[in-house]
Order: C-alpha cells, then structure tokens, then sequence
C-alpha cells in the first residue's frame, strides 16, 4: 500500500507523528498523542518493526508507513492479563541526551551507596 505520509524519524514533530502514534495505538502501544517523536515513539517504532520483519531503524518511512495502514488494528479492549498487549513493559525509558519529549524525564542516574 502507498503511503501518502511523510518520513519521520526521532525529533519529527507534527500531524504527521501525531497520525503515527494514533496509528501506533490503534495497534496496541499506548503513546501520548503529542505531535512528538521522542524516546517513547521511537521505541513503539521499532517494536512494530520488529514484530513485522521490517527494516529496523526506528523510522516510519514508507515501508512502515505500509504496513501500519495496510493492517488491522488491535481491538482497544480485551481478555487476558493486559502483559501481552505490544510494547508492555518493554522499556524503562530514560534519556541520556537532548531535550525530553512530552511526558519523558530526563536521564539522572541512580543514587548509589544509600
């Protein structure tokens, strides 16, 4: 399927990350709705990614862009325990560097020794 979305990538913002990551969740991840490719996106990305042989390079080009359209959605609501549910638990995000996304805090190493 054509997509006729442009490519975005980690620091994209606008509709066209805002239609990703309701996308996104329409499959299953749970990502603010903010416009924002951060850390959060980028790693619901590349799960999906994964999960579908596609190239991983945490980019929505065309090819994701592709199969995100070309495929059913999750249902919102469900059976089971909620762990199953793509992306849950993955990740304990923390960034080292640049500005934080919407939501995402900035990196702090943990105190030791206390």
């Amino acid at each position: 399927m054509a997509s006729t979305y442009r490519q975005v990538g980690y620091g994209s913002t606008g509709s066209a990350v805002s239609k990703l990551q309701t996308v996104l969740n329409q499959h299953g991840y749970d990502l603010a709705v903010d416009g924002i490719f951060g850390v959060k996106t980028q790693a619901a990305v590349r799960d999906y990614q994964k999960k579908n042989s596609l190239k991983l390079d945490g980019i929505a080009g065309p090819e994701t862009w592709g199969s995100l359209l070309a495929q059913p959605t999750a249902p919102v609501s469900g059976g089971g325990t909620g762990t199953e549910a793509a992306g849950a638990g993955l990740y304990p995000l923390r960034r080292r560097r640049g500005r934080p996304g919407a939501g995402e805090q900035p990196f702090r190493p943990a105190a030791r020794g206390l």
